[in-house]
C-alpha cells in the first residue's frame, strides 16, 4: 500500500512526500530517501527548517522513533544540522559530503546490475542506451536547480508553463 502524503513546503507550494509499506525498503529509509531528494532537487533549501520529529511523524502517521531514527542518519550523512532548541536544518547541497561507504555499495550493486544487464541485452550499445535512459530518467530532477545559489522558487516548471496572470 502507497501512500502519499501532502506536505507544505513553503507558504504557495504542496508537495506529495510518498511511503510504500509494501515494499521491503524501511519506512525510515523511505523517509530519508524522500528528504534527500527534496533537498538534492532544490524542492528544501539551504538552512530551510525540517517539520519537527513529531509533527512528520504525524503527518506521516508512523513512529516517532523512526522519524527520529531517519534524522539522525541524515544529519550523520550531512544532508540535515541540528540547532539545540531549534530543530533540524537543511544543510547547503556544497556542504554535503558523499558517504564514501555507501558509495562504495552502491557502485558494487550497481555493477552486479549491469553485468546481469549484459547477459539479457548482449548488444553492449543497446545496453548503455537503456543504462543511459535510466540515468537521464533517474536524475531528471537535478534539473530543476541547478544554480544553488538561486534562490527563485522553481519547481521544474519553465514560465511558459505559468498561468497567465490579470
Amino acid at each position: 500500500m502507497r501512500i502519499a502524503v501532502p506536505e507544505k513546503v513553503g507558504a504557495e507550494r504542496v508537495n506529495m512526500f510518498e511511503l510504500d509499506f509494501k515494499t521491503r525498503k524501511s519506512i525510515y529509509e523511505q523517509v530519508i530517501d524522500n528528504l534527500k531528494e527534496r533537498i538534492l532537487v532544490g524542492i528544501m533549501r539551504a538552512d530551510e527548517k525540517l517539520p519537527s520529529v513529531r509533527e512528520l511523524s504525524k503527518r506521516l502517521t508512523i513512529n516517532p522513533n523512526t522519524v527520529q531514527k531517519a534524522f539522525r542518519e541524515l544529519e550523520r550523512q550531512g544532508y540535515i544540522y541540528t540547532v539545540s532548541g531549534l530543530g533540524s536544518f537543511v544543510r547547503a547541497r556544497d556542504d554535503i559530503r558523499p558517504d564514501e561507504r555507501l558509495i562504495s555499495e552502491v557502485k558494487s550493486k550497481l555493477a552486479e546490475n549491469i553485468r546481469e544487464l549484459r547477459f539479457l541485452v548482449p548488444d553492449r550499445t543497446v545496453a548503455q542506451e537503456m543504462i543511459d535512459a535510466i540515468f537521464d530518467q533517474c536524475c531528471a530532477g537535478d534539473l530543476r536547480n541547478e544554480d544553488p545559489n538561486d534562490e527563485s522558487p522553481n519547481d521544474g516548471r519553465s514560465a511558459k508553463d505559468e498561468p497567465a496572470r490579470s
